[in-house]
């Protein structure tokens, strides 16, 4: 029998920050708002996906989308 290793708690890593670019040329600086995972049902209907998953900061940054393809469909 294989011997097993038991992890009673971990800590949390750090949450994931925003990497936005703002100001301007001169004086520019990241965002670094904690982004949030967000899975909702795809909003446009034509495509073949069922859920988007899109990747959001708390200031309303889009980090990163998505779509999950319906069980069944292949593309």
């Amino acid at each position: 029998m294989k011997s097993q290793r038991v992890i009673e708690r971990r800590n949390p890593s750090a949450p994931a920050t925003c990497t936005r670019m703002l100001g301007n040329w001169l004086v520019g600086y990241h965002c670094g708002a904690e982004l949030r995972l967000l899975v909702t049902p795809s909003p446009i209907s034509s495509l073949p996906y069922g859920e988007l998953i899109v990747t959001k900061c708390l200031a309303g940054h889009i980090e990163s989308g998505y779509g999950v393809l319906q069980e069944g469909t292949y593309a």
